[in-house]
């Protein structure tokens, strides 16, 4: 089971989220130190949103003074997106959208909200689905070569291509999706818009029955494996 972070800015933002969600009626647990060392973070809360997704906000993130060393170049960059399921998306944006500071930048239907927290288009999508999951995790990389290499490469070894290569209509994004180990999906992307005039975005809806819906390339769309959602423990139980 799987749960995601944000990073915020230092330890007073992190107390004031605490103060705030546990104002909305949202039980927050603290972690403790040897679970924030876990992490490699100094300080972290955990919370449930309230469609069961299991989340953290965390602070003093170790940063790395050497670079990553992969088993394969694949020209990531960067994290780009967290995508969670949640029966109903417009609540969902809803929450994200006044607990939070995410913007809507555009929507698929009532089957998807695509939210940003800084100019990249999307840093967290939420999708419809029966439970609460985590759908998948992207990471942008250099180019779109790097986006082609890794299709070969990953058909070549027997990995299941779940969608693309395509480009999203939304983000412009050049996209792969792929499912990782434990079966988890992982998209590698490219040339993601940026909305840096936030007052001048218009949100837009994209039809989910109409071709090209999610591929302007016109690729066949398909539903990605979730993963569940990690659960709060009892007050005195250690986080996960």
């Amino acid at each position: 089971m799987l749960g995601s972070a944000f990073t915020v800015r230092d330890e007073e933002t992190l107390a004031d989220a605490e103060v705030e969600l546990e104002k909305s009626g949202i039980r927050v647990l603290r972690g403790s130190r040897e679970e924030a060392r876990s992490r490699r973070v100094h300080d972290f809360i955990a919370f449930d949103d309230p469609f069961g997704n299991r989340l953290e906000l965390v602070t003093g993130q170790v940063q790395l003074p050497r670079p990553v060393r992969f088993g394969r170049e694949a020209g990531i960059t960067e994290f780009g997106h967290l995508c969670l399921d949640a029966p109903d998306v417009r609540e969902a944006y809803r929450f994200w959208s006044t607990t939070f500071n995410a913007k809507v930048s555009d929507w698929i239907g009532d089957a998807a909200c695509l939210l940003r927290i800084d100019p990249v288009h999307h840093k967290l999508a939420v999708f419809r689905n029966d439970r609460p999951g985590l759908c998948h995790m992207n990471f942008q990389v250099a180019s779109i070569d790097d986006v082609m290499r890794s299709w070969r490469f990953l058909e070549q070894e027997g990995v299941e291509i779940e969608m693309g290569p395509g480009r999203h209509p939304q983000s412009t994004a050049v996209f792969l999706y792929f499912r990782g180990p434990e079966d988890f999906t992982y998209e590698y992307s490219w040339g993601v818009r940026r909305i840096e005039d936030d007052q001048a975005w218009r949100p837009r809806t994209f039809d989910p029955s109409e071709p090209g819906f999610i591929d302007l390339w016109m690729g066949p769309a398909r539903r990605t494996i979730s993963q569940p959602q990690a659960p709060l423990p009892s007050p005195d139980g250690p986080l996960p």
